[in-house]
């Protein structure tokens, strides 16, 4: 898992736990693919019972948000020059 991911997940699971953040990791990298409405239902099916299914629908589009953020800032970053 590359550096970026890595944090990203260490982010997200200091709040909701790893297996949630690894979740969320996993919907973010399958966006474009059939396996991205499994992985949504999935994730949004981990976060916390106390949510109604509109507020956890809403966290998991946040959550992946974070791993896109996540990733458009380590991308955004120049490479160092050695």
């Amino acid at each position: 898992m590359p550096d970026v991911e890595t944090h990203a997940v260490r982010d997200i699971g200091k709040q909701y736990g790893k297996p949630v953040a690894i979740l969320a990791l996993s919907t973010y990298q399958h966006e474009t693919c059939p396996a991205y409405g499994p992985l949504r239902a999935a994730l949004v099916e981990s976060l916390p019972e106390d949510l109604t299914p509109r507020e956890a629908s809403d966290l998991a589009d946040t959550l992946i948000d974070k791993v896109r953020r996540h990733v458009l800032i380590a991308e955004s970053v120049p490479e160092p020059t050695p």
